[in-house]
């Protein structure tokens, strides 16, 4: 019933700022709140089969120095770009918010990516980065077509009720990756 349009979107990957916080009205990060119909304010996609439609972004600005990698990793939800017609139902909005934990799941996923890489050197920092976070862009897409397509956009309520559980079990699992904040120590690459 709704269409996943997900943005992977890599900010500042030479920036030595790092944005800490994002005080944009437009954006949710995973964890502030769960969804309300109230957040999909964009313009509604008449032309859509789908009843909703989700747009989500990870965001991953980072910058380093000589002995350590620092990046910010959030998911978010783009309110603007998110929209929903018709007579909205509980049932397709816990489907929207699946779509965004499986967002912050592949959030955690990146996290665990860069804890346990090991980086080749200082000049390829930014494109090391770059090539963890496209791998990890494949594996989420893959995860989003999947749900939409074995849940049939929320129409098959058992296969829902399915990745429900299977998509909270996921988040617990790998709660030790929920900090957006992550240093990581390179000193080994001096």
């Amino acid at each position: 019933m709704k269409h996943f349009t997900f943005l992977f979107l890599i900010l500042c990957i030479y920036s030595v700022n790092i944005a800490f916080g994002q005080n944009d009205a437009d954006i949710i990060i995973w964890g502030e709140k769960t969804l309300e119909w109230e957040d999909f304010s964009g313009q509604v996609d008449q032309g859509s089969e789908h009843e909703a439609s989700t747009r989500g972004q990870l965001r991953a600005p980072n910058s380093w120095n000589s002995d350590s990698l620092t990046v910010v990793i959030t998911a978010e939800f783009i309110k603007s770009k998110s929209w929903v017609k018709g007579t909205p139902s509980g049932h397709l909005l816990k489907h929207e918010q699946v779509h965004f934990d499986i967002t912050e799941y592949h959030a955690r996923l990146f996290r665990k990516d860069i804890t346990n890489y090991r980086f080749q050197s200082f000049a390829t920092v930014a494109n090391e980065v770059t090539a963890l976070f496209n791998k990890r862009f494949k594996q989420y897409d893959a995860m989003q077509n999947l749900y939409d397509k074995e849940t049939n956009h929320s129409k098959n309520r058992e296969a829902q009720a399915q990745w429900n559980e299977k998509v909270a079990d996921l988040l617990n699992n790998t709660a030790a990756f929920q900090t957006h904040l992550w240093s990581i120590y390179i000193g080994y690459l001096q």
